[in-house]
């Protein structure tokens, strides 16, 4: 099992990356192809779309029996206990607004636990990742827990302290 999810974070890991120099591709360009979805701030791009599209064919070329529910397309059914959660622009109002604070994310459950995770910002060129029993990392370095006891306290400080690495 631990194999198993190893090669499953490596290849979230990697799929990010790749998705992140799609967005990058179309950032504070002219192709954004923007339409409302709910309401005027529920926003779906080009963009998004062309991340969401990218990571649902790795997904279901390497692991066509998992589930996967994503952002856009929503649910799709599997039968093996494995569900991937993506966001492919998580932050699409910063990204049609011309601000770099986006990301790319990915979630795996197995059988209803959270066991990975990667978040990647591109254009700050931030990659999370943690791996059930494996801890947290940013940037490949691991990241502590902040010793500041109170969310209160942390938003007086700087953000740096609430988290680091």
């Amino acid at each position: 099992m631990d194999r198993m999810i190893d090669d499953i974070a490596l290849n979230a890991m990697s799929w990010a990356r790749e998705a992140g120099a799609l967005l990058l591709k179309y950032f504070r360009g002219d192709d954004l192809d923007i339409h409302t979805k709910l309401n005027d701030s529920d926003i779906v791009t080009a963009a998004d779309k062309a991340s969401e599209a990218l990571l649902i064919s790795h997904i279901r070329e390497c692991y066509p029996s998992h589930a996967i529910l994503s952002e856009e397309s929503g649910a799709t059914d599997g039968d093996s206990g494995w569900r991937w959660v993506i966001d492919p622009l998580d932050g699409t109002t910063n990204f049609g607004s011309g601000l770099p604070v986006y990301a790319v994310s990915i979630g795996v459950e197995y059988k209803g636990e959270t066991v990975i995770g990667v978040v990647f910002a591109p254009y700050l060129n931030e990659f999370f990742h943690a791996v059930k029993g494996q801890g947290a990392f940013l940037n490949g370095k691991p990241l502590k827990p902040s010793t500041i006891d109170s969310l209160r306290n942390c938003l007086k400080l700087e953000l740096k302290k609430c988290y680091r690495a």
